[in-house]
């Protein structure tokens, strides 16, 4: 018997049973497509319902490694979202270019569960469940007589909404709307009742009052809309950012809605 022969044989057998068994472990644990752990994409949005425009904006904005997409198509119940450079956004955002959709209407998609859809040419394609926030109102303010004075609060409730998770409650100059100035704090967790602080009505660094005309709203918000991306769109920006609630092998980010009641007002006055 050639043993040198045999003994090489044995060798051949023994790397091909590795390489098999390696690969059989190696399906055991993946998918039928493999994900990138790299999480390549990455999505930033905001859905915002405003009666007082009567208006509903969804701006959405996608990136892959950090690169922006403009030939992405990105559709949401079935209509398509436009790029637009910065300078033909009709409101300021803070990212270069937005994806966008502007409706004449602050209900059509209210209390309703819609989807996202993102698309990358043929490289890439994923739907998102946006959960759309109610309609909402104001139902009882104090002062009755809608008159602040140094040290007042503004106390607030207000009708609940479908598909709300949070509320925020915010005022503002009434000339200073939609320009990203003013207060804004998120109610407490499961109350339809808060207060506005009389400091959202005194002079910066001061206590004396701001005298004015001021709007106050109500937002009601699901999920986690982008901040960013709301800023300017609505009357007063969001008090802050609410946790990315997206994550997937090959997708992160943020999606979310809200929707702002109609306004009521107060006037801050100086103590007699």
């Amino acid at each position: 018997m050639n043993t040198e022969a045999t003994l090489r044989k044995s060798l051949v057998f023994l790397a091909l049973g590795l390489m098999v068994a390696t690969s059989w472990l190696a399906g055991c644990n993946s998918s039928s497509v493999t994900p990138d752990l790299t999480r390549s994409y990455e999505i930033s949005s905001a859905l915002v319902q405003d009666p007082n425009r009567d208006s509903t904006y969804v701006v959405v904005d996608f990136l892959r490694r950090d690169t922006l997409l403009p030939t992405a198509q990105i559709i949401f119940d079935g209509m398509p979202l436009i790029y637009r450079d910065r300078a033909l956004v009709p409101h300021q955002f803070p990212v270069d270019s937005v994806f966008w959709l502007g409706l004449d209407s602050a209900e059509r998609f209210a209390g309703g569960s819609f989807y996202l859809t993102l698309q990358d040419n043929t490289d890439y394609r994923d739907s998102l469940v946006v959960a759309v926030v109610d309609t909402s109102s104001i139902q009882t303010l104090a002062p009755s007589n809608h008159l602040v004075r140094a040290n007042d609060v503004v106390s607030l409730t207000w009708r609940p909404a479908a598909n709300a998770e949070t509320y925020i409650l915010a005022a503002v100059k009434a000339d200073e709307a939609y320009t990203g100035t003013g207060f804004s704090d998120y109610a407490a967790t499961g109350l339809t009742a808060g207060t506005i602080p009389a400091d959202a009505f005194l002079l910066p660094g001061s206590s004396d009052p701001d005298t004015g005309l001021y709007n106050v709203y109500v937002y009601a918000v699901n999920g986690s809309p982008d901040s960013l991306l709301s800023h300017q769109i609505l009357p007063v920006p969001l008090p802050g950012q609410l946790p990315a609630n997206i994550e997937r092998s090959d997708l992160i980010g943020r999606t979310g809605s809200i929707t702002v009641t109609g306004m009521d007002t107060v006037r801050v006055v100086q103590i007699p």
